[in-house]
């Protein structure tokens, strides 16, 4: 089973495994909060993902957030092997994943 790992709180440095398949928009959330409390936002609208993964130069970045998803990339694919999606909309953050078909801005999509 590949696991994903998620970084907890700053100076505590939690560890969190999840099984893959159906917690990685869970683990996302996760990173995404974690990510809130170190810097005291979420990822700007416009940003990806990445964000979790590599600091862009943010003072108080204390990730990874999210690391070794067994995917062979350091941020999770969805349940069809696809990337997911971020946006922020009125400072709530919004993890979407394209769905069975693929293709962002279908009645498949799933979110969190």
């Amino acid at each position: 089973m590949n696991t994903c790992y998620a970084q907890v709180g700053k100076t505590a440095k939690k560890t969190i495994v999840f099984p893959a398949a159906d917690k990685f928009s869970w683990i996302i959330t996760v990173a995404l909060d974690t990510y809130k409390g170190d810097i005291g936002t979420y990822p700007p609208e416009g940003s990806t993902l990445d964000a979790l993964v590599t600091n862009a130069g943010v003072r108080g970045w204390a990730g990874p957030y999210i690391l070794n998803c067994g995917t062979g990339d350091r941020l999770p694919k969805d349940a069809w092997g696809n990337d997911f999606k971020y946006s922020l909309t009125n400072g709530v953050p919004l993890v979407i994943s394209a769905g069975p078909d693929g293709k962002f801005g279908t009645a498949d999509d799933l979110s969190n």
